[in-house]
Order: C-alpha cells, then structure tokens, then sequence
C-alpha cells in the first residue's frame, strides 16, 4: 500500500516539479517564438503494471500535460513532445530488482534485453533537432514509445523540443 507521504512525494517530484519546469521554459519559448520541449513520461503512462499506480498516474498526466502544452503553444512556433521509455537498465533498477525478475523481463523484450539510459538520452537529443528523421523537425503533440532503445515514431503527423525530467 502506497502512504499519502509517497504518493505526494512522487506526484509533486514527476508531476509538479516537471510542470512548472515546463511552463517556464516554454514562456520563454513562446516569447521567442520557437522552441522545442521534450517532456519524459513512461510506458507506463497507457500500460500501467502491478504496484506502480501513483508513478503510472504521474507519467500518465505528464503525456496530456505535453499534448496539452503542444496545442496551447504550437501556434506561438513552440514544439512540444514527449518520450515514454520502457524500462531502462537504470543503477536503481539494477540495484533493487531481483535478478530472475531482470531475466523475466528481457525475456519479454524483443531484443532480450533491457533499453539502456545512453540510448534515451540519445532520442531526446534527437526529437528536437530531427536527427532521428528530417521530419521529427516537423512532429508535435506526440508521446514516442521507447522499448529497448528503439524508438515507435508516429506517422509524422505535421503540427507544430528543452528537456523536462525531474
């Protein structure tokens, strides 16, 4: 069971804090006008697992806070997107899970194994500058799956990238 302290504790860390991290970086943006935000959410924002809700909520709000953010500032020249990685080969995962469960995982990877932090590093340097593909330069309101290191782009839907990760 999920105490009221740690669920305020995880939805003000990936929630509030990445909220307003976002909302100042793109006033700046809109005064400008240009820029392009990545916000990180999770896999588990559409496909929660057992014994996470609070963080599945939190990631799951960061997605509509970014499609939400896309509309309101794409007309001002400002991008927003978002990644949702899969799970991560992160010291923390790789300190506190289990070694059969690690191997429970990879198992179900298509690639056998877990995604690593270089590479989403990598896709959110990539997003905003369209070195993924020329036309990322072209994508907004989007929230771009990353299951082992490889990234489920949309179907370039044209609209209208600052990272925010608390």
């Amino acid at each position: 069971a999920v105490s009221e302290d740690d669920y305020d504790f995880i939805l003000n860390t990936n929630l509030k804090g990445a909220f307003f991290l976002a909302r100042e970086i793109g006033r700046a943006m809109v005064h400008r006008g240009r820029g392009c935000q990545v916000n990180v959410a999770s896999l588990n924002s559409d496909r929660p697992l057992k014994n996470v809700l609070p963080y599945a909520m939190s990631k799951a709000a960061i997605a509509h806070m970014t499609r939400g953010m896309a509309a309101e500032w794409g007309p001002h020249g400002v991008r927003v997107n978002g990644i949702a990685p899969g799970f991560i080969a992160t010291e923390m995962v790789l300190k506190d899970m289990k070694q059969e469960a690690l191997e429970q995982w990879k198992a179900k990877i298509p690639i056998k194994r877990l995604g690593r932090p270089d590479e989403i590093a990598a896709t959110l340097m990539g997003v905003p500058y369209g070195t993924l593909d020329e036309r990322t330069r072209k994508v907004a309101r989007h929230v771009a799956e990353i299951v082992a290191g490889r990234a489920v782009l949309p179907q370039y839907r044209a609209a209208q990238c600052a990272v925010t990760q608390p």
